[in-house]
């Protein structure tokens, strides 16, 4: 089987953020990262195959459809040479981490998921799918805080 593993450490404050990874077993990675503050700061979009990075920084769109702590994760973008993205991220786990202050409260939300739909293409031509790149671990994150106090 394949499995993820990660380690995580804490100095409050920072930014909220959605987060994911995907590893396929050949070696390819897909990753999307989006800090936001009330509204996403950047978007992050990339694919790696071997000697391949295709960063797919223009029209990049991450959404969440929350769906009974079971959310749906949909990603698309282009790059610059006119490749285009699109994949969709189902969670089938959840594990809510609570860090806690006396004025902060940051909800830390981890989701074990599955890539279900993967097209990488150049203009009609399909570059990359799920069927070519095989089995795959994927981990997203959708981290927030949920009570703020400031002293004004």
């Amino acid at each position: 089987g394949i499995a993820f593993i990660q380690k995580v450490a804490v100095n409050m404050p920072f930014i909220p953020w959605r987060w994911g990874r995907t590893f396929f077993e050949d070696g390819a990675q897909l990753d999307f990262y989006e800090p936001r503050a009330v509204k996403p700061i950047f978007k992050s979009l990339n694919f790696k195959i071997d000697d391949e990075f295709y960063d797919f920084n223009k029209n990049v769109s991450i959404t969440v459809d929350d769906k009974d702590d079971s959310p749906i994760w949909r990603l698309r973008g282009s790059t610059k040479d006119g490749e285009e993205i699109e994949a969709r991220i189902e969670s089938y786990g959840y594990v809510c981490q609570i860090f806690e202050t006396q004025r902060t409260r940051f909800m830390y939300n981890e989701y074990p998921s599955k890539a279900v739909f993967l097209r990488i293409k150049n203009r009609n031509e399909t570059l990359y799918d799920l069927d070519d790149l095989g089995r795959h671990a994927t981990n997203c994150e959708d981290a927030y805080y949920s009570k703020i106090l400031l002293n004004l």
